[in-house]
């Protein structure tokens, strides 16, 4: 899910933490995938309650209470997100997240999410955020769906943006 992939960039630390003396869960990448996993399956076709029990004790039982606490944390986050519905009919008035980590789900959970008939809507809110989440949203969102690397939208963003993404490239 996208908000599993930022709580896993924004928290590296929880997702390689060491093994506990006490034998037990414990988060490590293979943990924490399969842990979304499971709440992809059980929360199929709604929305997922971090403060329900029932969800922690689960959590807990894959990837440890330390790790469970610091993702359901990360979780409520983003019930504070504006909506995509709200993005796509007003871009310019939708309010942005302030904090970082906020912004960061925000262009995971664009990237998730867009449609290509949305995609200069999304591309205007987008523009709005920090440069280098930007570059998130279109990296994330061509390894999604590479087709839209020939909308006129992403085209257009992309020829303003090219120093930037040339910058960006020749680092990784």
């Amino acid at each position: 899910m996208p908000v599993t992939k930022a709580w896993a960039k924004s928290n590296p630390n929880a997702i390689f933490e060491a093994e506990p003396e006490k034998q037990g869960p414990w988060c490590t990448p293979r943990s924490a995938i399969d842990n979304d996993r499971w709440l992809q399956c059980f929360f199929k076709d709604k929305e997922i309650n971090p403060s329900d029990p029932g969800v922690i004790e689960a959590s807990a039982g894959k990837i440890g209470m330390a790790g469970t606490q610091s993702y359901m944390g990360f979780l409520q986050f983003r019930l504070e997100l504006p909506s995509y519905e709200s993005v796509v009919a007003a871009p310019m008035e939708t309010p942005v997240p302030k904090p970082p980590d906020l912004q960061m789900l925000m262009a995971y959970e664009m990237a998730a999410q867009t449609q290509r008939e949305h995609l200069p809507q999304v591309i205007s809110y987008m523009q709005r955020l920090p440069k280098d989440l930007a570059i998130t949203f279109v990296t994330s969102l061509v390894r999604r769906d590479n087709s839209v690397l020939l909308d006129p939208a992403l085209s257009a963003w992309t020829d303003k943006n090219a120093t930037l993404l040339s910058m960006v490239m020749s680092l990784a």
